[in-house]
């Protein structure tokens, strides 16, 4: 809609129906009465506000300017910024050798902390543990797992079955469900190739996670041919629905 001569908006040109809000003085942001300079005390109004949630409130090193300025000359390019404003976290560990002799496999879940390699060396928002086999995420939010591996073992007449999850071992408990992997008849070398989302609420309650095998049946003369774990983000945590 075009400005008026005058910068006067026609009130009836431009309805505004609303229901008031209790507590909308609180927040101190007038409502623009149709003329410039109400426009500019309501933004003026919005601007003050979102300083104050920021903490970024007042002037010299403390205002918003300054704060936007500082963000700005360490991201001065587009693609620096919004690199720097996205939730972006990755890592991942693996296991890179000669096929690694290891204890049997059973009904019992264990580690698996073979690891002996960064996948990503350059990673972000998770910490990589090599030795523990480990991942822990520095903030909350929806993350993909994904796990895969060649698993070496003794063969069988019949089928069995072997699972496959992810362990907190801050809370020492199991994070979602078992994923179960079917063992066909006389096969001696299993693929992992498993894919899954996990919640982590809250920094230091789902912070290190490894993942897990077993419970299921007994596999024996047990060794990795391969083995990778890796984790990204692909959401904020909103909280249950």
């Amino acid at each position: 809609m075009p400005i008026p001569p005058d910068g006067v908006y026609d009130p009836v040109e431009v309805p505004v129906e609303r229901t008031a809000l209790a507590n909308e003085t609180w927040r101190g942001i007038p409502e623009p009465d149709g003329t410039l300079a109400g426009v500019n005390a309501s933004v003026a109004a919005t601007k003050e506000l979102i300083e104050t949630i920021l903490g970024v409130r007042g002037d010299g090193e403390n205002s918003f300017a300054h704060y936007m300025d500082d963000v700005l000359s360490k991201y001065p390019t587009k693609h620096q910024l919004i690199s720097w404003a996205t939730l972006a976290a990755y890592a991942g560990v693996t296991y890179n050798g000669a096929p690694l002799g290891w204890s049997d496999i059973t009904g019992t879940f264990q580690s698996i902390d073979i690891t002996n390699a960064l996948m990503l060396p350059n990673h972000r928002g998770v910490v990589q543990d090599v030795d523990s086999g480990a991942l822990s995420p520095n903030l909350e939010g929806v993350y993909y797992i994904t796990v895969g591996g060649s698993l070496g073992h003794n063969s069988s007449n019949s089928g069995r079955t072997t699972s496959v999850r992810l362990y907190d071992l801050v809370s020492a408990q199991a994070v979602g469900d078992p994923y179960q992997i079917g063992i066909g008849r006389n096969v001696e070398v299993t693929t992992l190739n498993i894919g899954f989302p996990v919640e982590v609420v809250g920094v230091g309650t789902s912070a290190n996670l490894v993942v897990q095998i077993g419970g299921g049946d007994t596999l024996t003369t047990v060794e990795w041919l391969a083995y990778s774990y890796s984790m990204h983000s692909i959401g904020e945590y909103r909280g249950p629905t």
